[in-house]
């Protein structure tokens, strides 16, 4: 069976549905139903109403699998993200209540108490004061091989309850060397942006070539090194209409078809754009070990997974019109592919950003904040600040949607 992305939105409603399945299939064991009351035999099935003196034989196992069961619930509910859908609750105390009634009255008490702590905890407001740090320089430099304008944005670092807007460096001087010694100077274009635009049908270099940033800015002096590593043509851009496939919306969906390309260590950031916009979601980061997701899987050489893939659709808006029912693509909508290849440092300053935009959506399994790692070092005292210096080779197809 194929795995497919579906996103945290679609997951919640397909464990929530799945609960309710649970909580009816309980209630069947608990209280059966009158036509399963009865077998055809001489010999009774077991029904709700025997199963008072049933509790009493096994009276420890029975209260310690409700327990358990009270437990698995609230873990599922909490996990996705439905603890305050009232007639989520409703159900479940529906059916705890018809299976704790058949112990003694005061014992009814206590399982409903724990119910009520597990479902209804309270919230507590904690005010966080963070002493101000000093602002560093970040580096946002993503730059490749096709013949357009490259950019550079500088910007300083802010307080993590801060909402305004970034602070722009316009006072630096930065440029970019090819290693046969050519020299492209970036200039600032204001809010931070440092740009430098090819001649006609130029570019920056081609894979094998290495890159040295130099950043001038304060008395201090920034930099960074790359290597423009090789990229895979793109094959093919597929659109299939589905209709009535579970997690999928009715309509039209693309699929990118290109093939790794042998040995192991490729990695690439591919990027879709639907009608010219890009898709920038954090979970429309589509990152590729090899024609996987990781190192460890070593799928090397072969067609990129699936997962990989029909990343290039949208990812679906919940409370937009872009909402899981409504199919990424259209008739006479663009589809428009490219694959960027990176270093290994890159897909991990990468993935390790996709994951900390996403945290927020992984209720316990978070992982702790951290800033990535970067590979623009300050020369004065050799320790790195913020942000990523990159140079890719790409490979880019685009389809029309019929």
């Amino acid at each position: 069976m194929e795995y497919h992305e579906f996103g945290t939105g679609m997951i919640k409603k397909s464990i929530g549905m799945t609960i309710r399945k649970m909580l009816f299939r309980l209630s069947l064991r608990t209280h059966p139903p009158p036509e399963r009351a009865f077998g055809t035999s001489a010999r009774p099935v077991r029904t709700g109403a025997g199963f008072p003196s049933l509790l009493k034989k096994r009276g420890s196992m029975v209260r310690n699998n409700i327990l358990l069961r009270v437990f698995l619930i609230d873990f599922l509910v909490s996990f996705s993200g439905m603890r305050n859908n009232i007639l989520l609750k409703g159900s479940i105390v529906e059916y705890l209540v018809s299976t704790v009634m058949p112990f003694h009255s005061r014992k009814l008490v206590l399982y409903l108490t724990l119910m009520v702590m597990l479902l209804g905890a309270c919230t507590d407001v904690v005010d966080i004061n963070i002493d101000p740090a000093e602002d560093q320089l970040v580096v946002d430099a993503w730059l490749n091989n096709k013949s357009e304008a490259q950019t550079i944005r500088l910007t300083l670092s802010q307080p993590y309850f801060s909402n305004a807007f970034v602070p722009a460096v316009s006072d630096a001087e930065v440029s970019v060397t090819h290693e046969n010694g050519s020299m492209f100077i970036f200039t600032n274009q204001g809010d931070g942006d440092y740009i430098w635009v090819p001649e006609a049908g130029g570019a920056l270099g081609e894979p094998g070539d290495t890159f040295q940033l130099e950043i001038q800015w304060k008395g201090d002096v920034y930099q960074a090194e790359s290597y423009m590593r090789r990229v895979p043509m793109i094959d093919s851009i597929g659109i299939e209409v589905r209709d009535g496939e579970l997690g999928y919306a009715d309509g039209h969906w693309a699929a990118l078809y290109a093939r790794d390309l042998p040995g192991l260590g490729d990695t690439y950031w591919i990027k879709a754009f639907k009608n010219g916009v890009f898709l920038n979601k954090p979970l429309e980061m589509n990152l590729a070990y090899d024609a996987a997701f990781d190192a460890g899987g070593e799928v090397d050489g072969v067609t990129f997974i699936t997962p990989i893939r029909e990343l290039i659709n949208r990812f679906p808006d919940p409370d937009t019109e872009d909402d899981f029912e409504t199919p990424p693509y259209k008739p006479g909508d663009e589809v428009h592919v490219e694959i960027h290849s990176i270093t290994n440092a890159a897909f991990f300053f990468l993935q390790t950003a996709r994951d900390q935009m996403n945290n927020g959506e992984n209720t316990i399994f978070s992982i702790p904040i951290a800033n990535t790692k970067s590979n623009v070092i300050r020369e004065s005292d050799g320790k790195a600040v913020l942000g990523f210096f990159s140079v890719s080779a790409v490979s880019e197809r685009t389809r029309i949607v019929e």
